[in-house]
């Protein structure tokens, strides 16, 4: 799939197209990127209605400056072309021209991605390991798909890579649904999908991660001032400092809302002649 020269699975451009379904031989290898493809479209069709719909917009975090707000807009819109364009070329009697625009999308959709790594949830350790070299495999298959559009299994691993956050999410939910590793859930959610999806592309792709996060941490041994601090989840619940307490702050707020009811129930007694 990784290869860059061509492999049985390419036809050339001058021989007749042909449907990729049609050509494939379907082995277990196959198969399986079928299966995370199909089971991930669902989830994938909710994350988009969500977000056009404001079911579940994008956090708060990620609409703060303007570039943010036109990064995250261009990655959904990229996102959806980029599903709909591997599913045509699968389908499409000739996949060339669906792959290589499915491929230039794909670039976009990894930029925005990586414009979003700093601002990603969960514990950075992992977070920027797995999504960086998440996004670094989909660019490289993005760019061999387009020199070789003819090739259905690096069509499909590039699409496969793509459902990868529907995975994310499948995950998330059955954890959140079961009260499951609380404090850890997005975290371990983007490692079980990485897991799952990666060995679509390649085998060495965990071990690749796996590695990678090892490296990570040492560099952050040695250069961060608090390098646990990468260990720790970060949360997107609002409702996570819903239990927080500090004497200064609640000593602060009974004063503030002691001032308010002074300055507020006269003019409220005033306007409330039926008392």
């Amino acid at each position: 799939t990784l290869s860059w020269c061509s492999t049985p699975d390419c036809f050339t451009l001058e021989e007749d197209p042909r449907p990729f379904y049609l050509i494939a031989d379907y082995d277990a290898r196959t198969v399986q990127s079928l299966f995370l493809v199909a089971i991930a479209q669902p989830m994938n069709v909710a994350i988009v209605l969500a977000y056009v719909c404001r079911f579940s917009p994008p956090h708060p975090n990620f609409l703060l400056r303007r570039w943010n707000r036109v990064s995250v807009n261009l990655h959904i819109f990229s996102g959806t072309l980029e599903i709909i364009l591997g599913i045509w070329a699968w389908f499409a009697g000739d996949p060339a021209l669906p792959v290589r625009l499915q491929s230039a999308v794909a670039v976009v959709h990894s930029l925005t991605a990586l414009n979003h790594l700093p601002l990603l949830f969960g514990a950075k350790l992992f977070m920027n390991t797995g999504y960086g070299v998440l996004v670094a495999v989909k660019i490289y298959l993005a760019a061999n798909c387009f020199v070789h559009p003819t090739c259905y299994r690096r069509a499909l691993a590039l699409t496969c890579t793509h459902s990868t956050y529907a995975w994310v999410r499948v995950f998330w939910m059955l954890l959140h649904k079961n009260h499951a590793l609380v404090g850890a859930q997005y975290t371990v959610s983007v490692l079980i999908a990485g897991f799952v999806v990666a060995p679509s592309v390649s085998v060495a792709m965990n071990a690749l991660v796996v590695i990678s996060a090892f490296v990570y941490f040492l560099f952050l041994m040695v250069c961060a001032k608090n390098p646990h601090e990468y260990l720790t989840e970060h949360t997107r619940d609002i409702n996570a400092f819903a239990g927080f307490s500090c004497p200064f702050i609640d000593e602060w707020a009974r004063s503030s809302a002691t001032k308010k009811d002074r300055l507020c129930n006269p003019a409220l007694d005033a306007l409330d002649k039926d008392r």
